[in-house]
C-alpha cells in the first residue's frame, strides 16, 4: 500500500490541495492519499508540526507525511525529506516535521536535542523528481507532491537529495518544576477550543484530584478522566488523547470562556502532604 497524508495551511477555499493530489496521483496513480487537516493556522508552524505529531505514529510503517506550512517559500529555506521509526516525512526545513519524526522520544521525554543517527535527513536537491518547471510560491505542488509520488512508487530514498544534520528543529519547551508547582504552556488549540499544553501524563503525580490547576482567568481543583467529570459550562483538566494535559470546558470552548491562547502558563499545583 502507498500511503501520503498531508498535512497543510492551505484551507479548502482554494485549488492548492487538488494540485498537490493532481500532481501524485499523476505519478502515482495507485497512492492513497489521507488529508490530515488543511485548517492549520496560516503560518503556524508549531501547531502544523503538532496536528501532525496526533497522527503520524497511526499510519502504517512505509507511510509518506507530507507537511507544507512554508512560510519562508521561495527563500533560501531547503525542502527536506526525514526517514525515521519506518516513516518518511517531507516538507520545509523549518522544523514542522521534527516533532513527528522524534514521536518515540517525545513521548519518553519532553525534550527535544539534536536527534541520533535514528533519523536521516535529505536536502531535496535532485530536480529530475520535481515538476519541469517549479514555482517559487508552490513548492507543495512542484517539489514536495512529485518527490512523495516517486518515493511511494519505489525510487530510493537517497536518490532524492544529499545526506544532511543540521536541519531545523522545532523548539518545545518542557515543563518546569519549582517548589510544589508544575508549570507549563499551552502549545495549541484544537477546534473545540481545548488548550493543549506540552504537560505529558508521566509529568503528573498518581494522586490528581486534588491538584490546583491555574490558566488564563481560571483556578480549578482536580485532573480528570473525561469531559462528563465537569458541569456543563465548568473548565476541567484531564489528559488528552494524544498523552497531553488539556484544558477543556464541558460542551464549550476554553478558550473562549477563559479567554486563552498560546503560550500562556499552566500552573498544576499538588497539595503537600
Amino acid at each position: 500500500m502507498s500511503v501520503i497524508t498531508l498535512t497543510t495551511d492551505f484551507g479548502l477555499e482554494d485549488s492548492y490541495v487538488a494540485a498537490m493530489k493532481g500532481v501524485i496521483l499523476g505519478i502515482n496513480p495507485q497512492a492513497t492519499i489521507v488529508d490530515v487537516t488543511h485548517a492549520v493556522p496560516p503560518q503556524d508552524i508549531q501547531a502544523g508540526a503538532f496536528a501532525l505529531l496526533g497522527v503520524a505514529p497511526y499510519f502504517p510503517k512505509g507511510t509518506v507525511h507530507v507537511a507544507v506550512i512554508d512560510p519562508g517559500v521561495g527563500s533560501e529555506r531547503r525542502a527536506i525529506a526525514l526517514q525515521a521509526g519506518g516513516y518518511f516525512f517531507i516538507g520545509p526545513d523549518n522544523g514542522v516535521l521534527t516533532l513527528a519524526a522524534q514521536v518515540h522520544n517525545l513521548r519518553r521525554k519532553l525534550s527535544l536535542v539534536r536527534p541520533s543517527s535514528a533519523i536521516k535527513a535529505i536536502h531535496l536537491l535532485n530536480p529530475e523528481y520535481w515538476l519541469s518547471e517549479v514555482s517559487s510560491t508552490f513548492h507543495g505542488r512542484d517539489i514536495f507532491a512529485p518527490v512523495a509520488a516517486h518515493l511511494t512508487s519505489g525510487e530510493p530514498f537517497d536518490n532524492f537529495g544529499v545526506p544532511i544534520e543540521d536541519y531545523a528543529m522545532l523548539e518545545l519547551k518542557a515543563p518546569v518544576e519549582r517548589d510544589d508547582a508544575l508549570i507549563g504552556e499551552i502549545l495549541y488549540i484544537d477546534r473545540f477550543g481545548n488548550l493543549i499544553s506540552n504537560i505529558l501524563n508521566r509529568h503528573i503525580p498518581e494522586v490528581r484530584e486534588q491538584a490546583r490547576v491555574e490558566i488564563a482567568k481560571a483556578c480549578f481543583r482536580g485532573i480528570f478522566q473525561t469531559y462528563a467529570n465537569a458541569h456543563v459550562g465548568d473548565p476541567l483538566a484531564l489528559i488528552g488523547s494524544s498523552g497531553f494535559l488539556e484544558i477543556a470546558v464541558r460542551n464549550g470552548s476554553a478558550a473562549r470562556q477563559l479567554d486563552a491562547k498560546i503560550g500562556d502558563p499552566v500552573i498544576i499545583t499538588m497539595p503537600k502532604t
